[in-house]
């Protein structure tokens, strides 16, 4: 594999048999190709790492990695350590990206020389879209004083890490702490956006967010997603 890619995309798994074939798909169909992408299968039980390992046979952009289970956080602090590109994105095994997500975000982290550039998410429930989309692009650039302002009253949009694309050098001094179950991932932004020199958001919706119903892991994806709503 090439270990000079420009992006790194971590995708943690466990137990993701019935969609994860469909959000891979969505990253090696990306118009971007210039990445690698890092499956971290985190002791799966099903045939999760059987997946992995067929699309690792498929296109030499996939890199798999095998691992008892240890959590969301170990798996995607592994995927950083791990990572070769300049940026790094992270997307949750069951959800997807439009086609053209990855060179959307690369363009504007260069054009503003952003730390970290986000988009917004389309969500869907038992398969039915749930959020209103946006079509007219706008454009919010945020300096280091205006940042943790601008975190403490957007919510989900700041605190997910699906939706962003992240400058590495960032994280490899801020990593995902591994003695929380729920909402790490606004702890984390908190740290990475607390070291930022520049954020730019974007309202477009280029990530795809699905709970999905029936699924083992529908009520912790719900109850996430309060928690990070009232903070």
């Amino acid at each position: 594999m090439n270990n000079f890619v420009k992006i790194s995309i971590i995708v943690p798994i466990y137990n993701s048999e019935l969609y994860l074939e469909r959000g891979v798909k969505s990253i090696l169909n990306q118009t971007f190709k210039e990445f690698e992408l890092l499956l971290i299968d985190d002791g799966s039980t099903d045939k999760s790492s059987i997946i992995c390992d067929k699309y690792k046979q498929i296109d030499s952009r996939v890199k798999v990695i095998h691992k008892s289970n240890e959590g969301v956080s170990a798996s995607r602090n592994l995927g950083i350590t791990l990572a070769n590109g300049e940026f790094i994105m992270f997307m949750d095994s069951d959800d997807t990206m439009e086609y053209d997500t990855v060179e959307y975000l690369y363009s504007l982290i260069n054009k503003y020389e952003a730390d970290v550039v986000c988009c917004n998410a389309k969500m869907y429930k038992g398969g039915i879209l749930k959020s209103d989309i946006n079509i007219n692009e706008e454009i919010k650039v945020y300096n280091n004083d205006e940042i943790i302002s601008e975190y403490s009253k957007n919510g989900l949009f700041l605190h997910a890490v699906w939706n962003k694309l992240y400058s590495k050098r960032l994280l490899e001094k801020n990593k995902f702490n591994e003695n929380i179950a729920y909402a790490e991932d606004a702890l984390f932004n908190f740290n990475i956006l607390s070291d930022s020199k520049r954020l730019v958001k974007s309202n477009l919706p280029k990530y795809n967010y699905f709970i999905n119903e029936g699924s083992t892991v529908t009520k912790i994806n719900e109850k996430r997603l309060d928690i990070l709503r009232v903070q």
